[in-house]
């Protein structure tokens, strides 16, 4: 990801380094509190629809613990896998990502049907 990003011009190198630290400081303030979070206990259920849009291959966000909140998660939920994508789904697979968006939302009536 961070390749493609230099090679397509996105971002510069400074750019690359400035996301890598920030996303450090992130983790390090936020790992105390994400090793003690069990969200099937803490987020049991929610009164509004719910999509999960999982990369198959995350290893930020492991898919198959995601999947497994899915199932006992009570809310009107829909699980869509991206096959070939990790944390970045709408990088590495954009245009399956944006079908899948607009169906969402399609799906819940605030989105253009197609003609």
């Amino acid at each position: 990801m961070a390749a493609r990003a230099l090679v397509s011009g996105l971002v510069t190198p400074w750019e690359l380094l400035s996301i890598h630290r920030g996303n450090r400081v992130s983790l390090e303030a936020m790992t105390p509190e994400l090793l003690d979070l069990n969200l099937e206990r803490a987020v049991p259920s929610v009164g509004v629809p719910v999509f999960f849009f999982l990369g198959r291959y995350d290893r930020h966000v492991d898919s198959a613990s995601a999947a497994r909140y899915f199932e006992v998660l009570r809310a009107p939920k829909h699980l869509i896998w991206f096959e070939d994508s990790a944390h970045n789904i709408p990088f590495e697979e954009a245009d399956a990502f944006n079908e899948a968006v607009v169906e969402a939302l399609q799906s819940l009536g605030i989105a253009p049907q197609n003609p």
